[in-house]
């Protein structure tokens, strides 16, 4: 099967493989199953509210989830072959995701040996969010400065529209447009950053965690504030304290789930 093919065959998988890694609440990691053999996955050609994701990284993401789920388990190859056959893919963008997740440190590549599942710590997880952090503040910082009001009353639409309690898909698509309006003004570079930083760790993680919710309401709120007041200090601020917080909480539900054999 060729790239094209890929493409006309696609879709969504995003959703699947994070609602996977929210499945593992129950505790158990070797009773979760991804639920997606021999469908065919792909992109959304640019089209959809989440900014046209292509295959690569919803190739990624299910990777992830399988990391994140423990059923990719630290040390163990990853059989490109089977994983094309079974999300019913060409090995290129199997290929391209793996690459993708070797720069964020979810996969280690060994030459004339494989790919390998990469060591997680507790420490990867923080230091992760704390440099999204950093990143996603210096976008907020940009923002304050360069969205015009029309984009700023958009904002604010999202926000009431995001904490009305909505389902988690739809929850998902807001929140992504929330950020990816914020991050708007950025650098390519920036931005190529951030889409890098987002797509290591699912956020449905987090979407799903009624504990986490009421804090990134209050951190939204605190975001659209410093950018309505064109305070860049404080923009960058609320940012990075929303993405350190989400990291703190990240840690939590994974330590919850089972995801480290801590005594």
């Amino acid at each position: 099967m060729d790239e094209k093919q890929d493409l006309e065959t696609a879709i969504s998988i995003s959703s699947a493989a994070d609602n996977d890694v929210a499945g593992r609440q129950t505790g158990d990691r070797y009773n979760v199953t991804l639920g997606y053999p021999n469908q065919k996955i792909a992109a959304d050609h640019g089209v959809g509210s989440r900014g046209g994701r292509n295959l690569k990284a919803g190739v990624a993401n299910v990777i992830t989830a399988q990391i994140l789920s423990g059923e990719m388990r630290a040390g163990q190859r990853i059989d490109q072959d089977a994983l094309a056959a079974e999300l019913g893919v060409s090995r290129l963008p199997i290929r391209e995701a793996i690459i993708m997740l070797e720069n964020v440190g979810f996969v280690t590549s060994i030459s004339r040996r494989g790919s390998y599942v990469a060591s997680i710590t507790p420490a990867d997880v923080l230091d992760h969010y704390e440099i999204f952090g950093m990143a996603s503040g210096l976008a907020a910082r940009r923002a304050a400065a360069m969205l015009t009001e029309e984009e700023l009353a958009r904002l604010e639409e999202l926000y009431l529209a995001m904490h009305r309690n909505q389902g988690p898909d739809h929850l998902a698509d807001l929140n992504y447009q929330f950020h990816r309006l914020v991050n708007s003004k950025s650098s390519h570079r920036l931005k190529a950053h951030l889409r890098s930083l987002s797509r290591a760790m699912p956020m449905r993680l987090l979407l799903l965690s009624d504990v986490f919710a009421p804090e990134a309401e209050a951190h939204h709120r605190a975001i659209i504030d410093a950018l309505k007041a064109r305070d860049q200090d404080a923009a960058a601020e609320a940012a990075a304290i929303h993405l350190r917080t989400s990291g703190q909480y990240a840690l939590t539900e994974l330590r919850n789930a089972g995801f480290w054999d801590e005594a």
